[in-house]
């Protein structure tokens, strides 16, 4: 009867402490899930102030585009000009 009761209690014992040694790791795994869901909210809000700031770079990129299509063609057309009338006078 002795070695029935040691037996028993060793395995309740190792029970509770695999019960206990699982509830660890379980806090453990929530605990590293939360950090990655952060991790991956922050990674998503990044990403999308990334492309909204593209986005206003390439508006910006835009509405400059013709205010500098214009300058550049003055001065190809007064460059033409200049050339011209410099051969004229040489």
């Amino acid at each position: 009867m002795v070695a029935k009761e040691i037996g028993t209690s060793t395995s309740s014992t190792s029970f509770a402490e695999m019960e206990i040694g699982l509830g660890v790791k379980g806090t453990g795994l929530r605990q590293k899930e939360t950090l990655a869901n952060n991790k991956l909210q922050k990674m998503v809000a990044d990403q999308t102030e990334s492309e909204k700031r593209k986005e206003s770079a390439e508006n910006l990129s835009s509405k400059l585009e013709t205010p500098q299509a214009r300058i550049n063609m003055r001065k190809k057309t007064n460059h033409k000009g200049s050339g011209q009338s410099r051969a004229c006078f040489d």
